[in-house]
C-alpha cells in the first residue's frame, strides 16, 4: 500500500508554488466569434429587454413571448444544445458568455461576505453623488442573512426608477474589472517600485 505524504506549506510558499494544473479561462482568452456574440447580446438586452423592463415586469404575455422568439432566431436559446436536438452546439464558454451579457447591468443583492462589500465600496467611491445614488437604487450589499436578503431584493424590485442611467452607469466603470486592464496596473506599479 502507498502511503500518502502529507507535506505542510510553511511561510510564503503558497505564493510560489502552483495550487493546480487546471487552466483558467479569462475574457482575454476570448475568440473573435466570442466578443461578437457577446456584443450581439449586450445590444439586444439594451435594446430590446431593459428598454421594455416596465411592460416585461408587468407581464405583457405578448412581449414576452416575442421577445423569447427573438431570442431563439438569434440562437441564444439552444447555444450550447447539440445540432441534431434544434440548438447550434456552440460552447459552453459562449454560454457563459450570454448569460453574463444579459446580466450584466442587472441590478444586484449581494452579501457582506469575503471581499464583496470592497468591491463595491472601490467603484462606488469613484462616483460622484449624482452617480452614488443611481448606484445605491440598484446595488445593495446585506448582511448574510435570509432577512436582509430579502429586505434587498424587496428593495430592489420595488424601485421605480428607470434602470438605464444605472446601466449606462455599469457601462462606464466596467472596464476597470477587465484582468487585462488590471495586469496594466500591476505591471506599471512593478516598474515604478524602487
Amino acid at each position: 500500500m502507498d502511503k500518502i505524504k502529507k507535506e505542510s506549506k510553511t511561510g510564503g510558499q503558497f505564493l510560489v508554488e502552483p495550487i493546480s494544473m487546471a487552466n483558467v479561462f479569462s475574457r482575454e482568452d476570448f475568440t473573435e466569434e466570442h466578443n461578437d456574440i457577446y456584443n450581439m447580446v449586450m445590444e439586444f438586452d439594451r435594446e430590446k429587454i431593459l428598454a421594455q423592463k416596465e411592460e416585461i415586469e408587468d407581464y405583457n404575455p405578448d412581449l414576452v413571448k416575442s421577445l423569447i422568439k427573438e431570442m431563439g432566431t438569434l440562437g441564444l436559446l439552444g447555444i450550447d444544445v447539440p445540432e441534431a436536438y434544434g440548438g447550434i452546439n456552440l460552447d459552453k464558454i459562449t454560454t457563459i458568455i450570454v448569460a453574463e451579457a444579459l446580466c450584466l447591468g442587472s441590478p444586484i443583492v449581494a452579501t457582506k461576505v469575503g471581499g464583496i462589500p470592497e468591491l463595491v465600496n472601490s467603484v462606488r467611491n469613484k462616483l460622484n453623488i449624482q452617480q452614488k445614488n443611481i448606484f445605491d437604487q440598484w446595488v445593495k450589499v446585506v448582511e448574510p442573512n435570509e432577512i436582509s436578503i430579502k429586505n434587498g431584493i424587496k428593495s430592489i424590485i420595488s424601485n421605480k426608477n428607470s434602470i438605464k442611467e444605472y446601466i449606462k452607469l455599469v457601462e462606464s466603470f466596467r472596464h476597470q474589472f477587465l484582468w487585462e486592464n488590471k495586469l496594466k496596473i500591476l505591471f506599471n506599479r512593478i516598474k515604478n517600485f524602487d
